[in-house]
């Protein structure tokens, strides 16, 4: 990452930070266990996907596995300029 990037995303993240440094006792705490459920939420649905993929994968046909690379090229791609 350069600091550009860097910069933007303490940008972004400054107000969110001093938001949950005013947050003391139950309230972080309850913040803390939503963010964890979304968390375990997220990686279940993510495996589901995987798993799915992995699934279907066997049974494409070579237009559709190309698409399917294609696909996840594109998604790599956009994930890198994020990153």
């Amino acid at each position: 990452m350069n600091s550009e990037t860097l910069a933007r995303i303490s940008q972004v993240l400054e107000p969110i930070i001093a938001a949950l440094s005013r947050l003391k006792g139950a309230g972080y705490w309850l913040f803390i266990a939503g963010l964890a459920i979304l968390g375990i939420v997220g990686l279940i649905l993510l495996a589901k996907l995987i798993v799915m993929v992995i699934r279907i994968v066997p049974n494409l046909t070579v237009g559709q596995f190309v698409k399917l690379l294609i696909l996840t090229a594109v998604i790599l791609i956009i994930a890198g300029l994020l990153i």
